[in-house]
């Protein structure tokens, strides 16, 4: 479940949410487009879960987190062209947060 201002910025997540902290009907659904800083958030030789661990940590930290909410279908990335047609949307998202 994800909880979001109206930019998009990510207030809150809580993967696998018991029926008593539903708090939005949005999901944690798709593709991350991360910043490489990220990894200094993922525990050296442990494992992490970007739903249970990484995300809340970042969240936590202060960390921009964006959600983009889905009008189009779902797209696969599992072959070089879908690929890229999701990083150049994930990119353009991107480029227009910046300009904010």
């Amino acid at each position: 479940m994800v909880q979001c201002a109206e930019d998009g910025r990510i207030l809150r997540l809580v993967e696998k949410p018991k029926p008593e902290e539903v708090t939005s009907h949005y999901v944690n659904a798709g593709f991350y487009y991360m910043h490489p800083r990220v990894f200094k958030y993922i525990p050296e030789g442990q494992f992490s879960d970007f739903g249970f661990h990484v995300i809340p940590e970042l969240l936590r930290q202060g960390e921009p987190l964006y959600s983009v909410k889905m009008e189009d279908p779902i797209i696969g990335i599992d072959t070089p062209e879908a690929y890229r047609k999701a990083d150049k949307l994930a990119s353009s998202f991107l480029r227009s947060r910046e300009k904010k």
